[in-house]
């Protein structure tokens, strides 16, 4: 999990917007709807905030082939999955 307190708010802020906690955007869960929430964000992150994948990575504890393969999901998701439009809608308001 990231040190930063603006980044740290922001994700606090989505969860309690997608219904999950802090600790579930940041495990290492495989469950479907969560991967996807944590996807979002990266996309998020990445698209609207500018991002490096170095950084995004570093925030979730993760590799930064992870975040590139969320963010090419994510972009094919938003195109089929109206459910997957909200969650970027959230963190886009957030």
């Amino acid at each position: 999990m990231t040190n930063n307190n603006a980044l740290k708010d922001y994700f606090t802020d989505y969860c309690a917007e997608v219904e999950i906690t802090l600790e579930q955007l940041c495990n290492q869960s495989r469950k479907r709807d969560l991967v996807e929430k944590r996807m979002v964000l990266m996309y998020t992150l990445r698209r609207s905030l500018g991002m490096t994948l170095h950084k995004i990575a570093e925030a979730f504890g993760k590799n930064h082939a992870t975040v590139i393969h969320a963010v090419k999901t994510i972009e094919d998701f938003l195109k089929v999955y109206p459910y997957i439009r909200k969650y970027y809608d959230i963190a886009e308001e957030c």
